[in-house]
């Protein structure tokens, strides 16, 4: 075989016009995708230069989805994902009854450094504000796998029925945007804000029912927490907490029991 016979690789598999292009975007980042959807026009400064200069497919969810491969760990994490944000008990995965119980509504995804965990909290970010946007247009993404579709269709359209819109909170550790700390206050709306607890509760619009706690640097207890959760589809991204652990064990020499409220409130 010469040269001459061996075709480009372009022209057997077209790589997307980003890498044409030569904007490949070299790692997913939940924060930036977050703070894009959600929190651009109150912190415009959280933004990269270089993402408010041109698109990143990443933001988008459709474009971010296309680009996913859908590993099998990574389905049974969505379909548990969902039928919790269901509040269901089981969600059906064939038309003989089959199912998949549904027993936590805390998942710990471990992996090392390069896993898929952030790939991960992205992609159950981007499915879910697709529900509230398409519903069960997100289904075809998952077109080949029938126990997935069967499980989501049951999922969504219990969501659905409750009317509820799945409300999404990203926390992430080793990013001040989303993770404030006492020394170091995130302002929004002109409300400064010092912990994560304090995030949670204004990015679901209830900031008033932890203020004090905010405030006081101390954890809320399980009952405050509750009740600015209750009776709502919420999920909540957790990534990189180790950072915000050892941030919290860096100032707890200045703010003492911080880290221990931090530890608290994670419990709680």
């Amino acid at each position: 075989m010469t040269s001459q016979n061996i075709r480009s690789f372009i022209s057997v598999l077209k790589p997307r016009a980003e890498v044409l292009e030569g904007r490949i975007v070299e790692a997913v980042n939940l924060a930036n995708i977050y703070i894009f959807n959600e929190l651009r026009d109150k912190i415009p400064e959280a933004i990269p230069e270089a993402d408010k200069i041109r698109p990143n497919p990443l933001y988008n969810p459709t474009e971010f989805l296309k680009r996913t491969y859908f590993s099998e760990a990574i389905k049974q994490v969505i379909m548990k994902v969902f039928g919790g944000l269901a509040g269901v008990l089981y969600v059906y995965i064939d038309e003989r009854g089959g199912r998949i119980p549904i027993n936590a509504k805390v998942l710990i995804i471990p992996s090392h450094l390069g896993g898929g965990k952030t790939h991960l909290l992205a992609t159950l970010y981007h499915l879910s504000k697709l529900v509230n946007e398409r519903g069960e247009e997100i289904i075809r993404f998952f077109e080949e796998d029938r126990k997935v579709v069967y499980a989501l269709r049951h999922a969504i359209g219990v969501i659905k029925q409750s009317y509820k819109k799945i409300e999404i909170v990203a926390l992430v550790g080793d990013v001040r945007s989303l993770s404030p700390s006492p020394d170091k206050p995130l302002k929004i709306d002109d409300i400064e804000i010092f912990t994560p607890w304090g995030l949670l509760a204004y990015l679901l619009g209830s900031y008033r029912d932890v203020e004090h706690a905010d405030k006081g640097h101390y954890a809320p207890k399980v009952d405050e927490l509750r009740k600015i959760l209750q009776n709502r589809s919420v999920l909540i991204l957790l990534d990189e907490p180790t950072g915000y652990m050892e941030e919290a064990v860096r100032i707890s020499i200045r703010y003492q029991g911080y880290s221990e409220s931090f530890i608290q409130f994670i419990k709680n």
